[in-house]
């Protein structure tokens, strides 16, 4: 038996040294302590403790698009983000969901780094806080890009006051969300 502070729940050993259990319900967030049985009766004081939490839903991505190649940090405005233990991103495109490790920043952000996509397009992201729930749906959108290509600059000199208009060419710039020039 597994007891969720003074809930108990049925487990089952997989091993010596792993047992599991689902935690029951609660009505609002709590720390609790997981303590198990073998006989029913006699339980560990070992004083884990197993948190509850909310799943706040994502309201934002910063930024929201990212070449194809990865290694884009994005941030993740969720509440209840400081409350987890193994973080993880789900992003679900065209091809299939990728799965990524995160980290909380602050108490209502988590950041992840996008991985390398196979393929350029949408994909809804949706978070976790213990690598098994998700956010519900519909998740937020990550656009995700060819990389830019520079090709030519016209014109391609200017004078050190500035205030040149200058015409980049190339391929791939329509889908960022933060259009600069370095």
């Amino acid at each position: 038996l597994c007891r969720f502070g003074s809930i108990l729940v049925n487990a089952s050993a997989s091993s010596d040294v792993a047992l599991t259990c689902i935690s029951p319900p609660r009505s609002a967030v709590a720390v609790v302590p997981l303590e198990v049985s073998l006989n029913g009766q006699n339980f560990t004081s070992d004083g884990i403790l197993f948190t509850y939490y909310t799943h706040g839903l994502p309201t934002e991505l910063c930024p929201s698009t990212g070449p194809a190649y990865g290694g884009t940090a994005v941030r993740i405005t969720a509440a209840s983000g400081a409350n987890g233990s193994d973080y993880r991103v789900s992003l679900r495109g065209a091809n299939g969901t990728l799965v990524v490790p995160a980290a909380p920043t602050t108490i209502d952000e988590i950041e992840f780094t996008t991985p390398h996509f196979d393929a350029a397009g949408g994909y809804t992201v949706r978070t976790s806080l213990n690598a098994q729930q998700y956010s519900a749906p519909p998740g937020l959108a990550l656009h995700v890009y060819l990389p830019p290509r520079v090709d030519s600059l016209a014109p391609r000199c200017g004078p050190v006051d500035g205030n040149t208009n200058v015409t980049v060419n190339g391929a791939h710039f329509l889908h960022g969300s933060h259009n600069l020039c370095d």
